[in-house]
């Protein structure tokens, strides 16, 4: 019976002993809702990857600033974070295999961050299969074998996924495809425990594969917005890979108005999906213990508060017929607005119902600086219909509805109004390579919104219009947007006709790269028209500034077109 108690005295001993030490290979503890400590990460490492200069797809300015930004925010959580900047296949591929090789890495937390181009192709078996685009990759439409070379599918990052050794793996891509490697997570995010630190591989898209990531991200901004802590849904301290994809799939289709459907879940793997990636917040850190003892109260015979309510209440009274006052003043100011849009009233007398709404509620809310908004956004809409009132003496008037046209009728056209456009091979019926329409363009802002008005054809042009690439029909949409919310004061935005488009075509490179005047934007590099091409009725003519020429393109061009609407002028 002593040998025994003396056993037990010395295995008690051995624990104490040990386990301090084998606490010390984890610089990362969590703590459970029950207060209990658990080890979870020796260190945090990230490969953040942005690519903007692409070889041969369309740029994207912003991906390599947004790919820096993550960065830093994910150094002041403490990562470790290695940035690739427009880095070609062999570089990515590269640093996945260093990522993946770290022999030490077993009980890290690892995340992976790309923002760039993505793409999905369909398999044979009707699945898709989506893909990231480093800088050097062809397009899949014209180089096929090129494409699958360079570009770094789903499957390659699960096969990464899978030879990486350490506990945790969290991707994230900031672009749109599918993601089918992954089970789609619904489930309502667990508290802390043991389970949350056995193995997992997770993954978040910023969209599905039908989806258009715009280059200004509102899922890069979601995401920096969740790590300052947005994200905590149970206010613990940490936000899990599930919490993260909880918020992103809320916020980004509320933000991009449901043009965006984030996805997230994690790998179809019964040994890897049971944990869950754990960001520590600062607020989650133990603080050290202060003892400081409270000071005495001083002696006091207390306050007469009787005044005091009886002021407040009055003040709480007069600020209730405020909030009445402001509301009505609210609501005439959006039936005002609706008036405009609906009804055939003339410039003047339009000013003279702002006027009006001016006259009326000129006092000033001190519980509130709305009413003078209000008055402000008043005075500058009669300013604009000031300025909206410009007669344009057009020497030359263009269609402005959509139509069929012929290759012939496009040629003629071209050489009827002396528009330029670019000879190919492939277009010799329409091309006027000896064209050189005169505009007469004018830069203005109205309503705070950017316009260029052409006094050669009396039209008002979007100075610059969609920021991203559309399929024909998500182009319509974006312009029923437009017209919705009244970008300068107009609701008649509409797509140009062939001809209209056609008359922005300079001679020579003008802006940059593109043969168009410098009043518009570089973004918009070519345009949809209204105009369909005869005898295909999946077909419709577009201008390209990159080139300088009309052409043809499908309304399905699988990775879109630009918008540049344009209205009428008076």
């Amino acid at each position: 019976m002593g040998k025994r108690i003396i056993f037990l005295l010395i295995l008690s001993l051995l624990i104490l002993f040990i386990y301090p030490f084998a606490q010390r290979g984890f610089k990362v503890l969590v703590t459970t809702s029950e207060g209990a400590s658990i080890p979870l990460y020796n260190q945090y490492r990230a490969l953040v990857i942005g690519v903007s200069d692409y070889l041969y797809w369309p740029r994207l300015p912003n991906a390599v600033k947004d790919a820096q930004e993550v960065a830093s925010a994910l150094r002041e959580l403490g990562f470790s974070t290695k940035v690739l900047e427009n880095p070609s296949s062999e570089e990515i591929k590269k640093s996945l295999n260093s990522l993946v090789s770290q022999e030490s890495g077993t009980e890290d937390g690892v995340l992976l961050y790309f923002a760039g181009h993505g793409d999905t192709v369909r398999l044979a078996d009707g699945t898709e299969l989506g893909y990231i685009v480093p800088k050097d990759c062809p397009l899949r439409s014209k180089d096929l074998n090129g494409f699958l070379s360079k570009s770094i599918s789903m499957e390659n990052i699960q096969t990464y996924s899978l030879l990486l050794k350490s506990k945790h793996l969290l991707a994230v891509f900031d672009s749109c495809f599918s993601g089918s490697i992954f089970a789609l997570g619904r489930a309502a995010p667990e508290d802390i425990s043991h389970k949350t630190t056995q193995p997992v591989r997770q993954y978040i898209t910023a969209g599905s594969a039908d989806e258009t990531v715009p280059d200004e991200s509102i899922f890069k901004d979601c995401f920096l917005e969740a790590l300052t802590g947005d994200a905590d849904a149970n206010e613990d301290g940490y936000i899990t890979g599930s919490e993260l994809g909880i918020y992103l799939e809320s916020k980004v289709v509320n933000y991009s108005r449901s043009a965006q459907h984030p996805q997230y879940g994690k790998i179809r793997n019964l040994k890897l999906d049971k944990g869950d990636f754990v960001f520590v917040l600062e607020k989650a850190k133990p603080a050290e213990e202060k003892i400081q003892l409270p000071p005495k109260p001083p002696e006091t015979a207390g306050l007469d508060l009787t005044s005091i309510k009886k002021a407040e209440e009055e003040r709480a009274r007069i600020e209730e017929q405020w909030k009445a006052w402001q509301g009505k003043m609210r609501s005439d100011f959006n039936e005002l607005e609706k008036m405009e849009r609906s009804t055939g009233l003339g410039s003047e007398q339009k000013k003279a119902l702002w006027q009006k709404y001016l006259d009326t509620y000129n006092a000033d809310n001190p519980f509130s600086s709305e009413d003078e908004q209000l008055r402000q956004r008043a005075r500058q809409r009669i300013n604009e219909l000031s300025e909206i009132e410009v007669k344009v003496q057009a020497r030359v008037s263009f269609r402005a509805y959509g139509q069929s046209l012929s290759d012939s009728e496009v040629g003629a056209m071209l050489k009827r109004y002396n528009f330029f456009s670019t000879q190919y091979d492939w277009n010799k019926e329409f091309c006027n390579p000896s064209g050189d329409f005169s505009n007469s363009y004018e830069s203005r802002v109205i309503n705070g919104d950017k316009v260029v008005l052409d006094h050669a054809t009396g039209l008002i042009w979007h100075q610059s219009g969609a920021e991203g690439y559309m399929t024909y029909s998500k182009a319509k949409q974006w312009v029923e947007d437009l017209n919705r919310r009244g970008y300068a004061g107009f609701y008649d935005w509409r797509l140009p006709t062939l001809e209209e488009g056609a008359s922005l075509l300079e001679k020579t490179k003008m802006n940059g790269d593109l043969y168009i005047d410098p009043k518009f934007s570089v973004n918009q590099r070519w345009i949809w028209t209204s105009d369909a091409v005869t005898d295909y009725s999946s077909r419709v003519w577009v201008v390209d500034f990159i080139v300088g020429i009309v052409f043809r393109s499908n309304v399905d061009h699988y990775s879109g077109l630009c918008v540049r609407p344009v209205r009428s002028g008076q």
